[in-house]
Parts: C-alpha cells; sequence; structure tokens
C-alpha cells in the first residue's frame, strides 16, 4: 500500500474506532437506563444505536483484517443510525403534546418560568411548543448533516482502499 493510503488507513482505523466505540458504549448506558426507566420506545431506539456501534466496531475489525466488506459494514452502520435517529425524531415531533409538558411541572416552577419569561402560563406552552420543535429540528438536521457525512467518507476512503483489501 502506498504512503499516502497508508495514512488513510490509519485515519480510517482511528475515525472507525473513536466514532463505533463511543456510539456502542453511549448505546448500551442508554439502553440500561431505558430498561431501568421501563421505557419501551427508549429501549428500542437504544437498540438501534448499540446495532450501529456494533457495526461499526465490527467494520473496523474487518477493516483491520484488510476484509473487502469492511465498507458495507462502516457506511451501513451510519445508515442505520441515521433511520433510528430520524425515526426517533420524528416520532417525537408526532406525539407531542404541550399541555403534557406543563402537567409535569410544579406549580412553582410554572411560578418562576412565568417570573423569568414574563409569560402567561397559556403563552409558556407555545414557547416549551417552539423550543422542543426547534431542538428536533435540530436534530435532524444535525443527523443528516453528520451521519450522512460519516457514511460519505466511509465510502470514499474505503473505495479508494478496495484495491488493497482482500
Amino acid at each position: 500500500m502506498p504512503p499516502k493510503l497508508k495514512k488513510k488507513y490509519r485515519r480510517v482505523l482511528f475515525v472507525s474506532a473513536m466514532n463505533g466505540w463511543s456510539i456502542f458504549l453511549t448505546g448500551i448506558l442508554g439502553l440500561v437506563a431505558a430498561i431501568l426507566s421501563k421505557s419501551f420506545s427508549g429501549i428500542l431506539v437504544t437498540i438501534g444505536v448499540t446495532a450501529s456501534g456494533w457495526m461499526e466496531v465490527t467494520g473496523r475489525a474487518k477493516l483491520k483484517a484488510e476484509n473487502s466488506d469492511a465498507g458495507a459494514w462502516l457506511t451501513w452502520s451510519q445508515l442505520v443510525l441515521m433511520s433510528v435517529i430520524l425515526a426517533y425524531a420524528g416520532y417525537q415531533l408526532q406525539v407531542f403534546n404541550p399541555e403534557a409538558v406543563m402537567s409535569y411541572l410544579s406549580p412553582e416552577m410554572q411560578h418562576m418560568l412565568q417570573d423569568l419569561t414574563g409569560l402567561h402560563a397559556s403563552e409558556l406552552q407555545f414557547v416549551v411548543k417552539d423550543a422542543f420543535y426547534a431542538l428536533y429540528r435540530g436534530l435532524i438536521i444535525g443527523t443528516l448533516l453528520y451521519q450522512g457525512g460519516m457514511w460519505l467518507y466511509y465510502r470514499m476512503s474505503v473505495n479508494r482502499l478496495s484495491p488493497y483489501l482482500q
């Protein structure tokens, strides 16, 4: 392998280790929290996150062994994670209920928020709704950019390395 590609190879190994293990471990911790909180949707989401991390770590191992199907594992891991996050965010946007969120706040907390913002309780609901929608829209955009970028990075990098993989 030429020195320039050897550097690319080591970089892909490093990125896939850092990204894959962080996603896998975050998924495991999230799964434990979801199980403890008995959140069915949380369990489903964290299983998907954990699976995508495992796929990326597996892809890295295959790349380290110079296996030709490493690229498929690495790119698909990003598509799986992207799908899980987009499905979760879309679901949250569909089921959001600002009245339910406000009911979780104690009367003292509602008064404190009203004092801080100068808004009446009914107006505060709209602020909560706008913040919620901004958060999940940001998550969708960030996911498309980051996971899409990672997918493209792995696809291009492994394609350049593929002549040297078995």
